[in-house]
């Protein structure tokens, strides 16, 4: 069955690679970009019908202007992944209020109203939503409170729109990715909050750039098996609610999951002192 997705932000990781995929795959996609380039990359990327449309996710009239172009396009979408963000990194106290709301304005808000304006489409054609969160999306380490903050807000808003849309014949999903060889430390639209002369310049929350330097190149993900998994998970009757993508990704979370659970057990005396005597 050949199906017409839109994927956001597919100007390089796992945008581009489920993009690829998508065209090598033969279906129909439309990629987003904030600034269209003048070359096509995907033009020898296979058999698949492909365009490029502008969207800013952070504005609501781009938004809306992109997918309507991108329907128009492709006479309909069956898949929205919601992929297109950015990274802000740094202890809490050294980052700024609106470095908080720039990543809930990219990572959360953009794709809520990405979903708001394809949901009409989706609910048409019976499609399916893929929303990418991250590992961080449940599990934090230091210095990435701004980043994994908003990768919790969207996995909470992904959770409620799966119950939601159920009844409607739209299926949804959040995928949890965890690291991939791809250019995410070097994007552009990361950033990174040192400790500078602070009380966490002697601090792991204040080191997070010497943190993550050894680790790129060498995460386990591949970004092309990827997107070739997005394709299954379009194609499945009844996907995963969350999905974890890579062995670091499950092994941390499950790490995660038993941690919780211990604490679970060893405070439920504590949990139950609030209720009404019975």
């Amino acid at each position: 069955m050949k199906r017409r997705w839109l994927i956001t932000g597919v100007s390089s990781g796992l945008g581009e690679a489920t993009m690829r995929a998508v065209i090598a795959h033969g279906d129909t996609v439309v990629g987003t970009l904030r600034t269209i380039p003048e070359t096509d990359r995907f033009a020898d990327a296979g058999p698949g019908t492909h365009h490029i449309v502008r969207m800013d996710v952070t504005d609501p009239q781009s938004v809306a202007d992109g997918v309507q172009q991108a329907a128009d396009l492709m006479g309909g979408i069956d898949v929205v992944m919601n992929n297109a963000g950015a990274g802000m990194f740094g202890p809490v106290e050294v980052c700024s209020i609106d470095d908080f709301r720039k990543m809930m304005e990219v990572n959360y808000f953009g794709p809520i109203a990405v979903t708001k304006a394809a949901l009409p489409l989706l609910r048409q054609s019976r499609g399916t939503l893929i929303n990418v969160s991250s590992m961080a999306g449940i599990i934090t380490m230091d210095g990435t409170a701004p980043y994994a903050a908003s990768k919790h807000a969207i996995l909470g808003a992904t959770t409620a729109l799966r119950e939601e849309l159920a009844p409607l014949g739209v299926r949804v999903v959040c995928v949890l990715p965890g690291g991939f060889r791809s250019a995410f430390w070097s994007d552009p639209s990361n950033t990174i909050r040192s400790g500078g002369e602070t009380v966490y310049d002697s601090q792991p929350a204040g080191h997070i750039f010497e943190q993550t330097r050894s680790h790129v190149g060498n995460e386990m993900g591949d970004p092309a098996k990827f997107g070739k998994l997005m394709i299954d998970i379009a194609g499945h009757s009844n996907p995963p609610a969350h999905l974890m993508v890579g062995a670091d990704a499950l092994d941390f979370v499950e790490m995660k999951r038993a941690d919780l659970s211990r604490q679970l057990q060893d405070n439920a005396d504590l949990s139950r002192t609030t209720d009404f005597a019975t």
